[in-house]
């Protein structure tokens, strides 16, 4: 009985020492995952800016309620807003105005924001071109600075020409000139110069 039971602690005895012996066994590290490079952008086509727009044009003035003059003996005709007033003769200088020309006062008469717009008869001329070679056409200009000059052609395949331009004193001049029916003719603006294109272009014969 005693051998068995030495037997069988000698064989435990044994199996522990063995055991201790024996190297721990290494864990086997999980596999990692593998690393996902980041998705590339979607190219994106480049979107065109749309053009610059370049700034509306400001219409000329309206006339309302429209008014026409004849001047019978010079032959001529313009067109003007109904209201303003036409003064002088015929036969030599008019002139159109938006106030009372009585009344007026400050440069040319001319209350602030008020306008004037002469018709003024210079002579007889066979043509325009006859007209600005004239001594009174070529001195008064020689007073004129920053001159601007524009060709026109007006109703009834009249020819004009527009100047604008700096007076002497500074101020502004805008004036236009033109030959209907052999009358020279010179049509100037003061003050407030909204409507003078509109109504120094519709200038023409009288029908």
């Amino acid at each position: 009985m005693n051998r068995l039971l030495v037997a069988a602690l000698v064989l435990t005895l044994a199996v522990v020492a063995l055991a201790a012996c024996t190297p721990a066994a290494t864990p086997t590290p999980a596999p990692e995952a593998p690393t996902l490079a980041p998705p590339e952008p979607t190219p994106v086509p480049p979107t065109e800016a749309p053009p610059a727009q370049e700034p509306p044009t400001e219409a000329p003035p309206f006339i309302d309620m429209l008014a026409i003059y004849t001047n019978e003996p010079l032959g001529y005709a313009f067109d003007y807003p109904d209201g303003w007033q036409v003064t002088g003769d015929d036969a030599t200088a008019l002139y159109l105005t938006s106030f009372d020309l009585t009344a007026g006062a400050g440069g040319h008469g001319i209350p602030e924001g008020e306008t004037k717009i002469d018709f003024v008869f210079v002579q007889d001329f066979d043509s325009l071109e006859a007209m600005l070679a004239s001594d009174f056409m070529v001195n008064s200009r020689e007073e004129l600075q920053d001159v601007v000059d524009t060709e026109l052609t007006l109703a009834g395949d009249t020819p004009a020409l527009q100047t604008r331009a700096r007076g002497q004193f500074g101020d502004e001049v805008n004036m236009l000139v033109t030959v209907i029916n052999g009358h020279g003719l010179i049509v100037a603006g003061y003050g407030d110069l909204s409507f003078f294109n509109a109504v120094a272009r519709s200038l023409r014969p009288a029908s």
